[in-house]
């Protein structure tokens, strides 16, 4: 499959969740979303089992590319050697901002609350 250079706005991006990112009523930590260079894959060109592979316990949060952009951030695709759907969410990631896109962000597989204590 061709992946576009460009990453549309109604692109859905997946970013791969740490258990230690859940707030204890279920959401998704905005420590998640504070990395200025904040890797994620293409959610339309790579399947949420390719993203969370050799990632046990981990989940999936996904939002939108015109969430991130109407923060400010830059979205562009960062193809890799074994990801060509790997893409970057580039900008500085204030508190305001990295809780903003964990609120706009929804479970694509949700952490199982018993990996939490691993």
């Amino acid at each position: 499959m061709e992946i576009p250079g460009e990453v549309d706005n109604a692109e859905p991006l997946h970013r791969r969740i740490h258990p230690t990112f859940i707030r204890p009523d279920g959401r998704i930590s905005s420590q998640a979303f504070t990395d200025p260079e904040l890797s994620v894959d293409r959610g339309l060109y790579r399947d949420v089992a390719e993203t969370l592979m050799n990632r046990d316990g981990f989940g999936v949060a996904v939002f939108l590319a015109r969430s991130a952009r109407e923060l400010g951030q830059e979205v562009r695709a960062d193809p890799q050697l074994l990801n060509k759907a790997h893409a970057l969410v580039v900008g500085k990631k204030t508190k305001s901002i990295a809780r903003r896109l964990a609120r706009s962000s929804q479970w694509k597989v949700e952490i199982d609350s018993t990996s939490k204590a691993h």
